[in-house]
């Protein structure tokens, strides 16, 4: 059921991870492999920006170029998309952030998540709401920053996700009453997380194994401010886990830990925020169901958490319940983290992923518990003018530290 990189007797392209002399080298013909602006990664799918200013996605509730949703294996452009600024992937759904402001949706609305005052699920990108910085989408409940620092939320409210002090669905965006001079939002599953301007954190929504960090298992449908935690830079949520990042470059963390996900070596779940003790000097964070991933200054990358699909990217599928960094990955500047997969984005734009693939989440035509290039439906790696090569399909390949793209040269 699942594929491992061998070496390989046919011509191949050398892409920016290949190490000389242990230090990271860009490679001009990296360009022919599949690059982006910007990276998500949903439950079950992935989209990207390209440098051209087009969106591709691919995974569970892509969309083909004849607007339908479908399941694809390989980056497909959304048509018509013009302006994008931002890309984000959600739980069978995708969203972008266009440069007017302006936020539009499609895919799954079965509890009104996508904000169009419907519940029907939409194949095409609709209009939702406007003068939008960023979004962040739940399983099934949505929020968005505003210009203006206040954030809005709709969809599912079963466990208050939507902050309103209701358990109330709304299918409509309406703002968290009073919640004002926000910087970032994350969601969780359930729960939803914001930044305030003065470095402290606001969260809402389920806290069943303590992601609200206010040392309670407690839900609130209304925000309340997790214990002793100032100072934050960055939040970053996973299905049921919380992380922060302080000024100091620290990393903390609290909610569940079944699988070691918390990174604190443990697997007691955690009802107030607790340090990562092995991470330091971390600008991102990406959190999964049941993994985490942590993105260093120096452009490694760090996992832990369960490990089954090959999440980590270590070449094994054995959990990790301290940081341990991905092998021979390196020169990396945005991760992200699905259901059970994990996409990185290196300096030139180049993207790579690792994990399970049942939905083709990948963007490649293979599964693989070490990073592997996108490709595209024939399993060529998909650069800015299309595949590499016109014959015989070949699938991305491993070969010691390297990360090859393969096939006719």
């Amino acid at each position: 059921m699942f594929w491992h990189s061998h070496a390989a007797a046919y011509a191949a392209v050398a892409v920016t991870v290949a190490l000389v002399g242990g230090t990271a080298t860009a490679d001009p013909l990296a360009s022919r492999c599949f690059t982006a602006s910007s990276v998500s990664a949903g439950y079950e799918n992935g989209a990207a920006r390209r440098p051209d200013g087009t969106v591709w996605t691919w995974g569970d509730r892509a969309l083909d170029q004849d607007d339908d949703a479908v399941v694809t294996d390989y980056p497909e452009v959304v048509p018509g998309l013009t302006g994008v600024a931002s890309v984000v992937s959600g739980y069978h759904r995708q969203y972008v952030i266009r440069s007017d402001g302006t936020l539009w949706g499609w895919g799954d609305n079965s509890f009104g998540e996508l904000g169009d005052g419907t519940t029907v699920e939409r194949t095409a990108p609709v209009q939702l709401l406007t003068d939008v910085v960023a979004v962040a989408p739940g399983i099934t409940h949505t929020a968005a920053l505003r210009t203006d620092g206040t954030v809005w939320s709709w969809g599912d409210n079963y466990w208050g996700a939507l902050g309103d002090g209701t358990n109330t669905r709304r299918a409509t965006p309406a703002p968290v009453p009073g919640l004002s001079g926000v910087v970032a939002i994350k969601t969780g599953a359930g729960h939803t997380l914001a930044l305030l301007g003065d470095g402290t954190v606001r969260a809402w929504g389920d806290n069943r194994f303590g992601q609200l960090g206010d040392g309670t298992t407690i839900s609130r449908n209304r925000p309340v401010t997790p214990t002793g935690l100032t100072g934050v830079i960055t939040l970053e949520a996973g299905h049921s886990h919380t992380f922060a990042v302080r000024t100091d470059g620290t990393v903390w963390a609290f909610g569940a830990n079944l699988f070691g996900n918390l990174g604190d070596g443990t697997t007691t779940d955690r009802y107030t925020p607790v340090p990562v003790p092995a991470l330091s000097g971390v600008t991102a964070l990406a959190g999964g169901t049941f993994h985490s991933v942590a993105l260093r200054a120096d452009g490694t990358v760090w996992t832990f958490g369960r490990n089954d699909l090959g999440q980590l990217g270590d070449g094994t599928y054995a959990d990790e319940h301290l940081p341990q960094q991905v092998p021979g990955l390196s020169d990396v500047v945005a991760i992200a983290a699905g259901g059970y997969h994990t996409f990185a984005r290196q300096a030139d734009g180049v993207v790579l992923s690792w994990g399970d693939n049942s939905f083709g989440q990948l963007g490649s035509r293979t599964r693989a518990s070490i990073p592997v290039l996108l490709t595209d439906a024939d399993g060529y790696p998909v650069g800015p003018a299309g595949p590499v090569g016109d014959q015989t399909a070949r699938t991305p390949e491993r070969v010691g530290v390297e990360l090859l793209c393969s096939g006719p040269v």
